[in-house]
């Protein structure tokens, strides 16, 4: 009898597994992404004041800097198809990027409506989370792109495999027939680097595929490229990625990005960048909330660090509503993504290779 239960237990756990990652594999990618004006959405510094609706109360929210740019943007888009809304406004807290504004924040929520989780999406979010996590152990917790060392069990961090994202850049630059190419990174930082490793994969394989020499030159900060840069990869904050596309239109250059934001801060740069190698926020915040709601929390979530790369679904891309590759096919990109998953011949390292960068080496 102690095994049939046991075997009936085990059935069920798979049953709620196999729920979650056909809702993951199920992203939400193309919805239109309200602007902070048209929500009426304004930053106050530590919140953003809201009237909750009588049956609103005890919702998941999100707390974020902005719901137009970086991680906010598809935070906002996951939790807007969870709740089966874009019009939701208290469902959006916006506070200045401050670990004293953002616990502000949370503890203006908490009194407005208690709700059952917030997502977290700024980049102080590890920090605030942190020292929250233990007032409020009613409330989950998700963190985006940060890790809170030693989560408790209402706290989950969502961070992303880049590396995989930059191998995709990286890639599609190579098969485009770039050969002289450029990674321009705003700090020699963990997820940079990271960015950068994939980056050169990337190149590197498609140059091979394609019987081809490339080069690649790292160049940090302000610095200009080496003469002779066809493409490059631009990595950093929104401000960094605005100047250095003004910089390559300047050039003729085209740019691969990380933050397809730039287009509603800057239109003009649709005509500089190919694609954005992006996080699918949306996605991933979408398969935690549902979590919630199917049981699968406490088995998946709770005091987890989740590191999402392509075996897990889409949790990074090349943005396919900007593309302006001539040679690079969607059949080429839907082919590479689907070897990534499957983790069979394509697979990226998180530390760069000694011989890729001796094949690929630029001016430096």
């Amino acid at each position: 009898m102690k095994r049939s239960w046991g075997r009936a237990l085990l059935g069920g756990a798979l049953a709620v597994l196999v729920v979650v990652l056909a809702a993951f594999a199920m992203l939400w990618e193309d919805a239109p992404m309200p602007s902070d004006a048209a929500l009426n959405l304004t930053n106050t510094g530590a919140y953003t004041p809201v009237v909750p609706e009588e049956q609103y109360y005890h919702r998941p929210i999100l707390v974020t800097a902005s719901t137009t740019v970086g991680s906010g943007a598809g935070a906002w888009r996951g939790l807007c198809e969870y709740l089966q809304t874009d019009t939701q406004q208290e469902a959006c807290y916006l506070s200045a990027d401050t670990v004293q504004a953002l616990g502000q924040t949370i503890e203006q929520s908490v009194w407005d409506m208690a709700p059952s989780a917030i997502v977290m999406a700024a980049g102080q979010a590890s920090a605030t989370v942190a020292d929250a996590q233990s007032v409020y152990q009613g409330t989950y917790f998700l963190v985006l792109d940060g890790t809170v060392p030693a989560p408790a069990e209402n706290v989950c961090n969502l961070t992303f495999a880049v590396e995989q994202a930059g191998f995709l850049a990286g890639y599609a630059a190579g098969m485009e027939g770039f050969e002289r190419l450029a990674f321009w990174g705003e700090a020699e930082d963990e997820q940079t680097l990271l960015y950068r490793s994939g980056f050169y994969q990337g190149a590197d394989r498609a140059a091979q595929n394609l019987g081809k020499q490339v080069t690649i030159s790292t160049v940090f900060g302000a610095e200009p490229l080496p003469e002779g840069i066809e493409m490059a990869f631009v990595c950093g904050s929104m401000g960094f990625e605005m100047e250095r596309a003004q910089q390559a239109a300047d050039a003729g250059i085209d740019l691969i990005g990380t933050d397809p934001g730039i287009l509603v801060q800057m239109p003009e740069a649709a005509d500089t960048m190919l694609t954005f190698a992006v996080k699918n926020y949306a996605g991933v915040s979408l398969s935690a909330l549902q979590a919630l709601d199917s049981g699968a929390w406490n088995q998946f979530y709770c005091g987890q660090t989740l590191r999402y790369d392509l075996q897990w679904g889409n949790a990074v891309m090349l943005d396919t509503t900007q593309w302006r590759f001539s040679n690079f096919t969607a059949a080429q990109y839907n082919q590479i993504v689907a070897s990534l998953a499957k983790d069979e011949a394509y697979t990226v390292s998180q530390q760069l290779p000694l011989e890729v960068l001796e094949r690929v080496r630029g001016n430096e």
